[in-house]
């Protein structure tokens, strides 16, 4: 008999070894397919930088193509979400079935469909057996666990049904933990390539006016992203200053976007440019004097990174995990941050903007100060790393939140 236990505890001991030591599969719901958006640009990045030892991920596209963030939603489009909403059912079906992945890893935004796609989908998977991370990616509480009872039901029981949720905010974080338990929420910071500064290629747009103090608003261009009171401050700016809108906009947004810039006599100041692909985005970057970035709402803004990277300062307003970003509190901030927000002021917008143009001496200081947060927090390969680190742990069943706080100290268990 003794001879039998130690045998097995052989086999036990070797079978660990292997389970350990084996790559973890990840079936990733993410929208890889489209050009802008947090998510996609996280999902990419994940995907480029994924060296394939520790975790294989095979991905379930979950892009958005027939919409334009800020634009009008009709019945057709209504029709084509369902028929994605279907027709990407079906392909989940296939791919738990056929891929088994050890780990289901949903990237959900504030939206409808975190309730009405993403929970029936968990529920798909946990009826399988299969271990789910919901991510939020997103700050907006009511857009996740908000609006009609139905809604709310669904969204809370997607989201106790999840093995474990990651969050990029702190309001996320204290109201997951508060509402689901500290074992199951984890935070987990975003991440950018700072190899990116190499690909800029050092030319300068037609648009930046080397004369002139070049303002960046990058983003998708509509009402909840700051752009009109950027137009409304415009007016009281030096006749010094140029201000760019950079990214996605609907038809809609356009026309009254122009016409708020017609209106307010800001055509001289504010351009309205569309969106710009990387590489060639990265050449706004290396000209602005400054990233401008009131938003109404925020989870954890990739732009706010690529700005920190490109040694370009900040005036933002304090939503999401922008303060965390830019170490507002710290010794060294990469910003200075706005009072107001949900809205803005356009008052206050504009006697800023005039701070920074007669500051050099402030530019120059935060330039540096988010150049060396950048690199030292939130490189891809380190936050990575680490996250890929947590889902062995899940997998294997280890103490995930030993390890999240090592990785990520920024975890803060409440009582």
């Amino acid at each position: 008999m003794k001879h039998y236990c130690s045998e097995r505890s052989s086999i036990d001991r070797v079978l660990m070894i292997k389970e350990a030591n084996r790559k973890i599969k990840v079936l990733l719901l993410a929208p890889v397919s489209v050009s802008q958006g947090g998510i996609a640009n996280w999902a990419r990045l994940l995907l480029a930088h994924a060296t394939g030892e520790k975790v294989c991920y095979k991905t379930l596209d979950t892009s958005v193509h027939y919409r334009v963030l800020g634009g009008s939603t009709g019945f057709g489009d209504r029709l084509w979400g369902l028929r994605d909403a279907f027709a990407r059912g079906l392909k989940l079906i296939r791919d738990l079935l056929f891929y088994r992945p050890d780990i289901v890893y949903f990237t959900c935004a504030p939206s409808v469909g975190f309730a009405f796609r993403d929970a029936p989908q968990i529920l798909l998977c946990k009826l399988l057996g299969l271990k789910v991370i919901i991510h939020l990616r997103g700050g907006n509480l009511t857009g996740f666990w908000g609006g009609g009872w139905v809604r709310r039901f669904l969204a809370n029981a997607g989201s106790r049904l999840a093995d474990y949720i990651f969050v990029i905010t702190r309001d996320c974080e204290t109201a997951a933990r508060k509402q689901f338990g500290n074992s199951k929420v984890i935070y987990v910071p975003n991440y950018i390539d700072t190899n990116s500064r190499n690909e800029a290629d050092d030319s300068v747009p037609p648009e930046i006016r080397k004369d002139k103090f070049n303002i960046v608003h990058i983003a998708f261009q509509h009402r909840e992203k700051g752009t009109f009171e950027i137009i409304e401050c415009a007016k009281d700016l030096p006749d010094s200053v140029n201000i760019l809108l950079i990214g996605s906009v609907s038809e809609d947004n356009r026309a009254r976007i122009e016409e708020a810039i017609h209106k307010n006599g800001a055509a001289a100041a504010v351009t309205l440019l569309g969106p710009r692909e990387k590489p060639q985005l990265w050449d706004y970057y290396s000209n602005a004097d400054l990233l401008l970035f009131p938003t109404y709402s925020e989870g954890f803004p990739n732009v706010i990174l690529e700005a920190m990277l490109f040694g370009v300062p900040i005036l933002a307003t304090n939503v999401g995990n922008i303060a965390e970003m830019v170490d507002a509190t710290g010794e060294k901030p990469a910003a200075v941050l706005l009072d107001k927000a949900d809205p803005p002021s356009a008052s206050e917008i504009g006697s800023k903007i005039k701070l920074f143009i007669e500051s050099p001496e402030l530019r120059q200081t935060l330039s540096s100060n988010g150049l060396g947060r950048v690199k030292s927090v939130y490189s891809v390969d380190t936050v990575l790393n680490k996250l890929e680190s947590i889902l062995s742990a899940i997998v294997l069943d280890q103490d995930v939140l030993s390890q999240a706080k090592e990785y990520f100290p920024q975890n803060e268990i409440l009582p």
